[in-house]
């Protein structure tokens, strides 16, 4: 079960950051909701990464009116990049948020990496469940996921 009160505690950590957050229900809704945000900024190009089958399902719906969308899983790093490179927004699914400071967190796919750092626009999508509320316990978290304190990119 989520704890509300660290999903508090990172939105309003994001908030301090500058960080623009939604909380939302679902695929479909995440889809609308990146939609929504593209269609409001005149975004013609768009690259999708770590997204399950039914997220693409939903986002290859609500996208229909950009120009291009792209799901940067289907290319080599070196293409991947070049398409990253390119489009106007990125859209990933992430490993988790840290509440403590309001960031989102990034390990280990190339695909996510390149989307969240090259598009001059990002939505990253948090499963509320993926919230880790201190540093202490991110350190926890990527030993138990690596079996030693691994590396990971916060955003």
């Amino acid at each position: 079960m989520t704890d509300l009160s660290v999903v508090g505690s990172f939105l309003r950590s994001a908030a301090r950051n500058g960080a623009h957050v939604m909380q939302i229900r679902g695929y479909d809704d995440a889809a609308r909701v990146a939609a929504k945000i593209a269609f409001e900024n005149d975004v013609s190009s768009i690259a999708l990464a770590r997204m399950h089958e039914p997220l693409i399902r939903a986002f290859r719906k609500e996208l229909t009116g950009i120009r291009a969308v792209f799901n940067l899983d289907d290319y080599r790093l070196e293409e991947a990049a070049k398409v990253a490179a390119n489009v106007e927004m990125g859209v990933t699914l992430v490993d988790a948020g840290l509440a403590e400071v309001g960031v989102v967190i990034i390990m280990d796919s190339y695909s996510v990496r390149l989307v969240s750092t090259l598009p001059r626009r990002l939505v990253a999508i948090l499963p509320a469940s993926q919230i880790i509320p201190t540093y202490d316990q991110l350190a926890e978290y990527l030993s138990r996921r690596y079996g030693e304190v691994g590396s990971a990119v916060l955003i």
